[in-house]
């Protein structure tokens, strides 16, 4: 059983994941005791969000500001692969990815500098549509509750909400004077937290807003909220420490918890598991795989004109033969029937390579003529 941004549940030997921006880093915790027992990933570029899909992978948001974005994914046998990054040009495109929330088996990702939310089919990570829009540079966490939509914009000091899913605008539904939103979650009753610039964390009911916790200190740049499967509320401060709050009363003094360990560096983003964890995984992307203009003028001009004539017919979205798509970048690296299709930056080593050039004498692709 797994548990992200906004889930409650009773579950026993849960460990809390932190994902740490300014060290690259998801930390690994005791829920109960809050110790620190070890790290799952390091390596990262900077991060700003995590979310585990169904079958425990952990999904991680990644860009700066005012730079572009992408998802990673981390996989079950312990690497970490590329889902979402869409090259520019084309729709999908995250201009920094922020905050993400499932909806409809689909994935929503806040595209923070172009103030749009954007949604991806799962498990291929195939853009679909742009569903909502904010202002530009203001977004940082999303949810979606009973259908509806929730953003926090920074920029328009609110949290806005739709249930059109159209791309348009979506509408004020809840501020605080003064105070601009960064992190968002919901109870179990449809109640609603959010941090804010005023290093507060508030509740909203209905229409009533009112202060819930960060009066006693603790709280320095909120921008992760997150309620865990002991019921409590969990506060990432990225210029502080991860501090635990009751749920089910105002706080108006200290944290219940403060976890603030030399290895908490810039916490930004929760997610909790109770599966058994691998041991580290460094994630390292090669200079071999870092996209510059000139490789995607060679990618445009001389590698897409030949899938389109030689590959897609029998592998993009509709027929996919042996299990392959060639029309998305996680088509590529999850590969087939017959495993990864491609090793970034180890060419000569992947099934792809070996099949267009005719290696092997069981695997020739395209079957009726090798590629020139």
């Amino acid at each position: 059983m797994l548990f992200s941004i906004g889930s409650v549940a009773r579950a026993q030997a849960f460990e809390l994941l932190v994902l740490m921006h300014d060290s690259g880093r998801v930390e690994r915790y005791d829920l109960k005791t809050g110790k620190h027992v070890g790290t799952l990933i390091s390596g990262l570029p900077a991060s700003n969000a995590i979310l585990f899909d169904a079958d425990g992978r952990l999904l991680i948001s990644t860009g700066k500001p005012n730079e572009m974005g992408s998802v990673l994914r981390y996989t079950l046998k312990g690497g970490v692969e590329t889902l979402i990054d869409v090259p520019e040009g084309y729709g999908g495109r995250l201009h920094r990815a922020t905050g993400m929330a499932w909806y409809q088996g689909d994935l929503l990702v806040a595209s923070q500098n172009d103030g749009k939310v954007k949604r991806y089919a799962y498990p291929s990570g195939e853009w679909l549509d742009d569903v909502a829009l904010a202002t530009p540079g203001g977004m940082t966490q999303i949810a979606v509750h009973h259908g509806e939509l929730y953003v926090t914009d920074y920029q328009a000091q609110a949290i806005r909400r739709t249930g059109k899913f159209d791309g348009s605008m979506s509408q004020v539904w809840a501020q605080k004077e003064s105070q601009h939103p960064w992190g968002l979650v919901f109870d179990a009753q449809g109640s609603i937290f959010w941090s804010t610039s005023a290093n507060r964390i508030v509740k909203t009911v209905g229409s009533e807003t009112m202060e819930w916790a960060g009066a006693g200190g603790g709280i320095v740049t909120a921008l992760g909220l997150a309620i865990g499967p002991d019921g409590l509320l969990y506060c990432a401060s990225w210029q502080g420490a991860v501090t635990v709050w009751a749920t089910d009363e105002v706080n108006p003094g200290e944290a219940l918890r403060t976890i603030a360990g030399p290895e908490v560096k810039g916490p930004i983003s929760f997610a909790f598991s109770d599966r058994e964890l691998r041991d580290e995984c460094v994630y390292r992307l090669s200079a071999a795989l870092e996209q510059t203009p000139g490789k995607v003028a060679f990618f445009e001009s001389q590698i897409r004109p030949l899938l389109q004539a030689r590959c897609m017919e029998c592998h993009d979205q509709e027929t996919h033969e042996g299990g392959l798509r060639l029309d998305t970048p996680a088509g590529w690296e999850l590969g087939g029937d017959t495993g990864r299709a491609i090793e970034p930056g180890r060419p000569e080593e992947s099934l792809l390579y070996r099949a267009v050039v005719y290696l092997d004498k069981d695997l020739k692709m395209p079957p009726e003529g090798q590629l020139s």
